[in-house]
């Protein structure tokens, strides 16, 4: 990245009602952002959720998901995740 901004986090996932409750953490540099796992109709079946808006830093950073909590067996089935760049 040039120069710092703000950007979206969205995240594309299965979780079965048995596993949500889950909290994670998205960790992109420095900057951090709290999430809680909700179901969707399957653990196969995919479904996007907004997770909030981080500010990050220009020049290179590692994106890291990790459980902060786990309310059953697994966190999610993630499928993709996205950092939308805001105007």
């Amino acid at each position: 990245m040039v120069q710092a901004a703000n950007y979206e986090v969205i995240v594309s996932y299965g979780c079965s009602r048995e596993d949500a409750g889950s909290e994670f953490l998205v960790t992109v540099g420095k900057a951090r952002l709290q999430g809680v796992v909700e179901a969707t109709t399957g653990s196969r079946i995919f479904e996007t959720r907004r997770l909030g808006t981080l500010r990050l830093a220009p020049g290179t950073a590692f994106l890291e998901i990790k459980p902060v909590t786990l309310a059953g067996r697994e966190l999610m089935n993630l499928h993709k995740i996205w950092l939308r760049r805001l105007p």
